[in-house]
């Protein structure tokens, strides 16, 4: 679960029992996410 915590904070609340190659796989994810917004906010500048 993400939480936004703030104008620039997200907060994790993950399960305590998930495996660590799902935290990996869930931070690409959102890399891959977040890398797709800013690309797009900065081509409709």
């Amino acid at each position: 679960m993400i939480l936004v915590a703030g104008p620039n904070v997200l907060r994790f609340t993950p399960s305590l029992i998930i495996p660590d190659e799902d935290i990996a796989e869930g931070m690409a994810r959102l890399d891959k996410a977040l890398a797709q917004v800013i690309e797009a906010e900065q081509a409709a500048e």
